[in-house]
């Protein structure tokens, strides 16, 4: 059938978008634990 997309093809997509969203949260926590710790310290 045409139209329609390989599920293969999205579940890759669908694990690139997962682990991109991962390395987002990880900068962000950094940076918020890094920036509460400067003004802990």
């Amino acid at each position: 059938m045409t139209g329609k997309p390989d599920i293969m093809d999205v579940t890759q997509k669908n694990l690139l978008y997962f682990t991109a969203g991962i390395d987002i949260i990880h900068v962000g926590v950094d940076n918020y634990l890094e920036h509460h710790f400067r003004m802990i310290s």
